[in-house]
């Protein structure tokens, strides 16, 4: 507002007559006259020369880093703050969606690329700076100290003015507490995954078992049809033989019983003619 409404100009009459629209005619003399002190003058001095030290710039304006956790938490379901990787992309981003500065694009690039592998030594899901929720708090925290350095004292860089290591990370027996927990969290996950591996392992060897029984099944009963088959025929084979023994035997009778008959009835013929003579 100040670069908008008051330094184009050179005297106070013309920057009254140019008043921001937002600000009534009372607070627009007062905030001429208080920038006008050597007070404020001063003030400006120090933090033009503040932002000249700036080795990274930023595209927040005015707005504090609160506000802007403010408005990002709102956005979401679960009114979630965005974590320091997802402020620095916030708050170093133009509205194109590049990034401010080189500087700003090498660390972001670093973010991305840290990012996406895995959580120690645990898999985890690849993340971006849009999806970095779906990552530990306390791996980003490790990542954003790995990439900007270690923190000043009684700062911590993402969370503006007033947040202190204390407030944000607890106290140093608090943190010690909470990588032990991680560690274990990660032991536990470790061990849940060699489980699963040997339960599968387990499934599959199952699997196979069942596999094997099924085919000996298979095969056993193919085998017993064959026997049966087999038996089948050999009793067909021998009652053929049984009844071709028969109908022999019976062809033998029934000559024989001819034979009888002829000789018998040629006997009665001879008895016959010797009676005529």
């Amino acid at each position: 507002m100040k670069a908008k409404y008051y330094n184009p100009y050179n005297t106070d009459e013309e920057r009254l007559c140019h008043r921001p629209p937002h600000l009534s005619d009372d607070d627009w003399r007062w905030l001429i006259h208080f920038w006008g002190t050597p007070e404020a003058k001063d003030i400006s001095e120090k933090n033009k020369a503040n932002r000249a030290k700036q080795v990274i710039k930023h595209t927040s304006g005015s707005k504090s880093y609160a506000q802007i956790r403010y408005e990002q938490a709102q956005k979401k379901e679960d009114r979630s703050e965005p974590n320091r990787i997802e402020m620095f992309a916030l708050t170093h981003t133009r509205k194109d969606g590049t990034p401010v500065d080189d500087h700003s694009k090498e660390i972001m690039d670093q973010f991305q690329q840290l990012l996406s592998q895995p959580e120690g030594t645990s898999p985890s899901t690849s993340a971006s700076f849009g999806a970095s929720t779906s990552v530990s708090s306390t791996y980003v925290d490790e990542i954003y100290t790995q990439v900007m350095g270690p923190e000043r004292h009684g700062r911590v860089r993402g969370y503006g003015f007033g947040p202190t290591p204390t407030s944000i990370f607890g106290s140093t027996s608090r943190r010690r507490s909470g990588v032990i927990l991680s560690t274990q969290l990660e032991n536990a996950q470790e061990m849940l995954i060699a489980a699963e591996q040997k339960f599968t392992t387990a499934t599959e060897e199952l699997s196979n078992v069942k596999d094997e029984l099924s085919h000996v099944k298979e095969t056993f009963e193919e085998r017993l049809i064959e026997v049966q088959k087999k038996t089948r025929e050999e009793v067909k084979e021998e009652f053929e033989e049984k009844m071709m023994e028969m109908q022999r035997k019976m062809q033998a009778q029934m000559q024989a019983q001819m034979q009888a008959q002829i000789q018998e009835q040629m006997m009665q013929m001879m008895q016959q003619f010797q009676q005529k003579q």
